[in-house]
């Protein structure tokens, strides 16, 4: 497995997601759900569901768990799973966020099939990470954006100037069948709501790389660990080595 360590790492967070049925479904499992994992995730809160697939409309809420530092997050609605995992300690490894992963999944299962005595029904899988560049680690203006990225390059137009923000969307094949890759990088900028008028407002790059798979004919945990390890790959590919050395990266 490709490892990749960083001092002051961009990302920020993982975020693994199964896209399923499981027929019987109904508002009564949220709660039963709930306390086979509340010992570590004991908080709940309700959210508007997501539109997951095109053909298949969903009438339950989403419901959200998420453990006592709030770091790690459970989204489940009646046709999809999510496992949020924020990065804010570096001593994580991808190893541990992937096992995490596992565990969950493997539990939801075991608790669907001793409730239903059916089995879930996988469609897709997605994984994804998002990473958040900001200044002065890597960059002060879009002029700099060619040291973050290989795929920019360093001259622009002498009667346009330097452009005030720089988008770039991407799409790869992943090998082996495993799906797509989409990768975006946006430009953002932050405002300080809790200063007043004229405060201070901050800009960053927000770097996301998303696997989805086209189907669940892959085993789930060969596709993720599969995923994973293209999208690592990809991610020291399309980024340049000045920016890493400035991220810290070091080998163990």
């Amino acid at each position: 497995m490709t490892v990749v360590k960083f001092k002051n790492s961009p990302l920020v967070e993982t975020v693994f997601t199964v896209i399923f049925d499981a027929p019987g479904f109904s508002s009564i499992h949220f709660g039963l759900y709930w306390e086979s994992i509340r010992d570590g995730f004991p908080l709940q809160k309700d959210a508007s569901p997501l539109e997951v697939e095109d053909d298949q409309d969903t009438f339950l809420p989403r419901v959200l768990f998420l453990s006592a530092d709030r770091r790690k997050m459970i989204q489940l609605q009646e046709n999809c799973f999510i496992f949020n995992y924020e990065v804010n300690n570096q001593s994580v490894s991808e190893n541990n966020k992937i096992s995490d992963f596992f565990d969950l999944w493997d539990q939801l299962e075991n608790w669907w099939k001793n409730y239903s005595q059916e089995p879930i029904n996988i469609h897709r899988y997605q994984l994804a990470y998002l990473n958040v560049i900001n200044k002065p680690l890597g960059w002060e203006s879009t002029k700099d954006h060619s040291k973050i990225f290989r795929v920019i390059k360093p001259n622009f137009s002498n009667t346009l100037g330097i452009p005030n923000s720089l988008d770039f969307k991407m799409q790869f094949s992943l090998p082996k069948d495993l799906g797509e890759l989409y990768l975006q990088a946006e430009q953002v900028s932050t405002s300080d709501d809790e200063e007043e008028e004229g405060g201070l407002t901050e800009d960053s790059i927000h770097l996301q790389l998303v696997a989805s798979s086209i189907d669940a004919t892959i085993p789930l945990k060969h596709w993720f660990i599969s995923a994973n390890e293209y999208t690592v790959k990809a991610f020291l590919d399309i980024t340049t080595e000045e920016a890493q050395k400035i991220w810290g990266s070091y080998n163990e």
